[in-house]
């Protein structure tokens, strides 16, 4: 894979540069599966740095541990940081933890604290979430391997061929992959 083309992606570029495209996406919103979340407090004191492993990144994602700073978990096992608030838009926090024994994960979550090596299972620390009828996203399916670079991440995101750049309906700036699998269980198109 090291030696495939490789579109690169520059979030804002992409936007300013795209306007129309972006307009005439399809709308999606997300079903109503069960998420889970974990606080970054609940893992780690505030100030520690952690690398949550994630499918669309090899080397993992750099987070802060802090009061605004979550982690969300798919249905697959997929993660991401998402700040507090935007989790409160999205998402109805249910109460309940998360029963990995009901759950089967094709990736099972877990963070790094780079400064000691540690590996840290984020799936005992998990509550259940859903998520509330909101603004949704836009789509758009790859045709290449794709990077994508966003000025408010030290790393990027990649997509093959079949997955989703999606793109938040409101707030065009977030831009993200979404695997085909898991866009394909956890999308609808919007009505």
């Amino acid at each position: 894979h090291d030696f495939e083309e490789c579109e690169n992606v520059e979030s804002e570029t992409f936007v300013a540069a795209n306007e129309k495209l972006i307009a005439s996406l399809p709308v999606f919103r997300k079903k109503q599966v069960d998420w889970a979340y974990v606080k970054t407090l609940d893992i780690a004191p505030a100030g520690t740095r952690l690398f949550i492993k994630s499918l669309e990144n090899e080397t993992g994602i750099p987070v802060t541990a802090g009061e605004d700073s979550y982690i969300m978990i798919g249905c697959l096992g997929e993660v991401y940081e998402i700040c507090k608030v935007k989790f409160e838009n999205s998402y109805d926090d249910t109460g309940e933890k998360l029963d990995l024994f009901s759950t089967f994960f094709d990736f099972l979550p877990a963070v790094e604290k780079p400064e000691t090596g540690e590996y840290i299972p984020i799936d005992e620390l998990a509550k259940i979430c859903r998520p509330k009828p909101g603004n949704g996203i836009l789509a758009l399916e790859l045709n290449n391997r794709t990077k994508i670079f966003r000025p408010d991440w030290e790393d990027y995101f990649i997509g093959n061929q079949g997955d989703y750049m999606a793109i938040r309906k409101d707030d065009h700036k977030d831009i993200y992959i979404i695997q085909k699998e898991v866009f394909c269980r956890t999308y609808e198109p919007a009505e």
